[in-house]
């Protein structure tokens, strides 16, 4: 199948049959789809500008569930059975693909209007309009030797760190050396690396 969307006219989800074009399902959310989708396990997630990332059935359209928050233009990414998506309300936000149920969110102070996130390496990495480039561990990912998540310590202001939900506190982390690159620390499950510019 081939997945495509309108913006604008109809706001519009469109399943297109790949070697024919026969229309085969479509759903219409409430505002335009500037965002990619994301494909994962019979899933196409959806990031409308409406306010909510819809989880739509690959093969019927059927909607699975919608999660509202903020504006969305940005693409969702989906790893490890997370959805990753940033909003134009200054967050980033994790949330469970099967359910839709929030795992995390994490205020960027600047909102995140085009960027996508991106998958590497155990790693999403994701920017915001505050000039800050963001990188969360996924779930089960060892970003260490030792198998545990870190974070650089921010220099001098790490009470500045924004409010985020999902953040629990006392958990195991570390403070290893990592390329010069600096940020501060967080508590699982977070699992957040602050690149300075």
């Amino acid at each position: 199948m081939v997945y495509v969307a309108s913006c604008g006219v109809g706001n519009t989800v469109y399943a297109l049959h790949a070697n024919t074009g026969a229309l085969l399902w479509s759903y219409a959310t409430g505002d335009g789809i500037q965002a990619s989708f994301a494909v994962a396990n019979g899933v196409v997630y959806v990031a409308s500008a409406d306010g909510n990332v819809y989880a739509l059935d690959a093969s019927t359209g059927v909607k699975r569930w919608n999660y509202a928050a903020g504006v969305y233009t940005s693409s969702p990414a989906v790893a490890n059975g997370v959805v990753y998506v940033g909003s134009y309300d200054d967050n980033v936000y994790a949330l469970n693909a099967s359910t839709g149920k929030i795992l995390w969110s994490y205020n960027t102070a600047g909102s995140i209007e085009y960027a996508s996130p991106t998958v590497a390496n155990g790693i999403v990495y994701i920017g915001s309009d505050g000039g800050t480039i963001y990188a969360f561990g996924l779930p089960n990912a060892a970003l260490d030797a030792t198998g545990r998540s870190f974070e650089t310590p921010r220099p001098e202001d790490a009470s500045a760190r924004p409010q985020s939900q999902g953040d629990p506190a006392g958990s195991n982390t570390i403070r290893p050396r990592t390329l010069g690159l600096t940020g501060y620390l967080a508590s699982r499950p977070l699992h957040v690396l602050t690149l300075a510019q």
